[in-house]
This record gives structure tokens, C-alpha cells and sequence, in this order.
């Protein structure tokens, strides 16, 4: 690569990459301790037990992007160059937490605020009472398998995406200094051919395996529409609820590969990309976190009780 991809990639991969990964490990950890651990408090976050299902959920979902996190990680700093079942490991690891995120998100909110098909239902507004126990069942499954069918829908256009080995093109990324690319053509290129194996300054080795692509885009979207006609069947079948359920995890698996595509596919630069998956990917560990600080708030300890002895007796 030339100077210009050089700095991006370093950049990448010693920067963000690691900030990534650090950030992931220390709030898997926090979240484990807060909730999990034998811990009385924290003064992070406070996990009541009635929300332990979406909580559970949301650990598996962090847990399973922190597998990913960790396999890309072998990649990068040790193996050190793209391997297809080391892709294909980040791909399903990857996928399989943006499904549990979903579905978690989902149990969290019905716990909350939609309380779907009890005598809280929020909809109930509109409704004016349920019906869903009743012969004519609930008057938004027309709304909900309208909605199952758009999304396999949407699930189409990722089965006719390019699968090829895409590689890295340093030519976007050349620095307007004409001595800078001198001195790294003449110094660094040189010793960087004799003394690292594999490289080379075309750029043609930093690429994403064709396994990458087979899994995002051919894959991950037929489980997604398996999933989505689950979530047909059982809205069909007056499980509403499991309709839902098995819908956030097809969204959520969907998610993932439009996520690829849009980086990868749209773009059509493979340094491009994988700069945009990792700040993408820190961004959202931020927003993860702060979204179970607002969600389940750390009560603040009680003010310590200190004893007031009597008045003190005026010296005259």
C-alpha cells in the first residue's frame, strides 16, 4: 500500500481497532459484575431481577460481539492477514449478536411500555379492549404480517450482491506530498518486502475473502427469511407474540448484512469499509452503554445516619 492507506490502515488497526476491543472487554465486564457477580451494588448500573429475561438477552448479544471482536482480533495481530474461516467465525458471531440485541430490545421495551397482549397492552388505546384471546383474535395481525411480509422483502436484494474477493486500492488514499510518497517508496516499501512476508505495496494483500461475502450476502440472508416465514407461521397461527419474537431475530441477522453491504458493496473500498465497521462498532458500544445507564439507573446509596449528640452548654 502506499503511504496515504498506510497511515488509514495504522490508523485502523492501532487506534480503533484496539479501542474497540478494550471498550467491549471492560463493559462485558461491568455489565457481568453489575448483574451477574455477587456484588450488593454498583454504582454503575442496577439490574432489577423482574427484567432479568431482557437483561440475560442483552449479556448473550455483548458476549457474542465480543467473540467477534476477539476472532477478528486473531486476524488482525495474529495471523495477520484475511483467512476465510476466521471471517466466516466474525460473520456468524457477528450476525448472532446483532439477533440477540434485537430480540433483547424488544423484551425490554414489551416489559416496559408495550406489555403486548396483556390487560396493560399500550395499544389497548387504540384498541379499546383486547380481543386477542377472543374468536377474531388480535386486530393488528393484518398489521403484523403485512410487516413480516415487506421485510423478506427487503431480505431479496442482498442474494443478488457481488461474493468476489474484493481488494484494497491504495490509489484513494496517495497523500499530496510528493516527498513523503518518495521516502516511503524508497525506505520503508523496501524494508518492509524483505523484512515482512506476504506484504505487498500494490495493496493486494489487505482484501476480504470471497467466504466473507458468501456468508453476508447468501447466507445470513436465507436464515433471515427462514426466520421471517417462522414469524409468518406463527402470526398465521395466533402467536403473535412469537411472531414478534422470531421477527427481531430476523431483523436483527438482516441487519448485519445490510450493514456489510452498505460498507463493502455501496463503497467499493475495502480500507473504506473496514474503517467505517470499526468507528460504526465503537459508537455503538457508546450508545450500548449508555443506554443501560438510562435504562436501569444506579440508585444512590443512602445518606450515612450520623449521631447528633446533645446541645452544646453555653460557657459563660
Amino acid at each position: 500500500m502506499e503511504f496515504g492507506s498506510t497511515l488509514v490502515a495504522l490508523f485502523l488497526f492501532g487506534v480503533v481497532k484496539i479501542a474497540v476491543m478494550v471498550l467491549c472487554g471492560v463493559l462485558l465486564v461491568r455489565l457481568y459484575r453489575a448483574g451477574w457477580a455477587d456484588r450488593r451494588r454498583t454504582d454503575w448500573v442496577e439490574l432489577p431481577a423482574e427484567q432479568r429475561p431482557a437483561l440475560n438477552l442483552l449479556l448473550a448479544a455483548l458476549v457474542a460481539f465480543a467473540a467477534s471482536e476477539l476472532v477478528c482480533g486473531v486476524e488482525v495481530y495474529v495471523l495477520m492477514h484475511a483467512t476465510g474461516w476466521v471471517a466466516t467465525a466474525h460473520s456468524l458471531t457477528s450476525a448472532l449478536g446483532m439477533a440477540l440485541l434485537a430480540l433483547g430490545v424488544l423484551v425490554w421495551f414489551d416489559d416496559r411500555m408495550l406489555r403486548f397482549g396483556q390487560p396493560g397492552c399500550l395499544v389497548n388505546r387504540v384498541c379499546r379492549g383486547c380481543t386477542i384471546e377472543r374468536p377474531e383474535g388480535c386486530r393488528y395481525r393484518t398489521l403484523q404480517l403485512l410487516v413480516v411480509a415487506f421485510f423478506l422483502l427487503t431480505a431479496l436484494p442482498l442474494l443478488f450482491a457481488p461474493t468476489e474477493r474484493m481488494f484494497s486500492d491504495p490509489a484513494p488514499w496517495a497523500l499530496p506530498f510528493d516527498g513523503w510518497n518518495a521516502w516511503y517508496d524508497e525506505v520503508v516499501v523496501p524494508l518492509l518486502i524483505d523484512k515482512a512476508p506476504g506484504y505487498d505495496p500494490t495493496g493486494m494483500a489487505y482484501s476480504v475473502p470471497p467466504t466473507q461475502f458468501l456468508v453476508e450476502f447468501r447466507l445470513l440472508p436465507l436464515v433471515s427469511i427462514g426466520l421471517g416465514v417462522a414469524a409468518l407461521l406463527a402470526t398465521v397461527r395466533r402467536r403473535e407474540v412469537r411472531g414478534q419474537q422470531l421477527l427481531a431475530l430476523a431483523i436483527g441477522v438482516l441487519a448485519y448484512s445490510w450493514f456489510q453491504a452498505g460498507l463493502y458493496v455501496v463503497t467499493g473500498d475495502v480500507l473504506l469499509g473496514s474503517l467505517g465497521h470499526e468507528v460504526v462498532e465503537f459508537w455503538f458500544l457508546v450508545a450500548f452503554a449508555e443506554f443501560l445507564r438510562r435504562s436501569f439507573p444506579a440508585r444512590a446509596p443512602e445518606a450515612e445516619q450520623v449521631p447528633v449528640g446533645p446541645p452544646a452548654t453555653p460557657v459563660s
